[in-house]
């Protein structure tokens, strides 16, 4: 995945001009997920801001879980591999 810490991505909502800067991690949170500076202005995600993270730290999350999920897949294909092995 290409790391781009200058995401130039509109704000999901329409009266605002900004781009995003923010993304919430609050898994019951309603509103928007990715969101800009006018957003906090507004008072979105004003209850919960220790799941708020600057833009930068979605694009590094998603990179951990996609090394997971290499990984997970490597260690799966070895125990397969294994297991084929014992039923020959």
């Amino acid at each position: 995945m290409n790391q781009n810490n200058d995401a130039k991505i509109k704000c999901p909502n329409p009266e605002h001009l900004d781009n995003i800067k923010f993304a919430c991690f609050n898994e019951s949170c309603k509103a928007d997920r990715l969101y800009c500076f006018q957003c906090i202005k507004n008072g979105t995600h004003i209850s919960h801001p220790q799941n708020q993270q600057e833009l930068p730290f979605l694009f590094e999350h998603i990179q951990r879980i996609e090394k997971q999920c290499e990984d997970l897949i490597k260690n799966l294909k070895k125990i397969i591999n294994a297991a084929h092995q014992q039923f020959n």
